[in-house]
């Protein structure tokens, strides 16, 4: 999955996902309606676990 990839990669960086779904040319709010749909979890709840579990 192309999103979870970029944010895996980039974790180390200050994300926003307004910057996220500029990269994948989604708005925002769309972005984070498919972004939960496919994966169950919000975009910020999945940034906060890869962030707490790389660590």
């Amino acid at each position: 999955m192309q999103r979870c990839t970029y944010i895996t990669y980039n974790m180390c960086e200050q994300l926003s996902i307004e910057l996220i779904s500029a990269r994948l040319s989604f708005s925002p709010y769309h972005f984070h309606r498919v972004f939960h749909y496919l994966t169950g979890i919000a975009i910020m709840e999945y940034d906060f676990e890869i962030c707490h579990n790389w660590k």
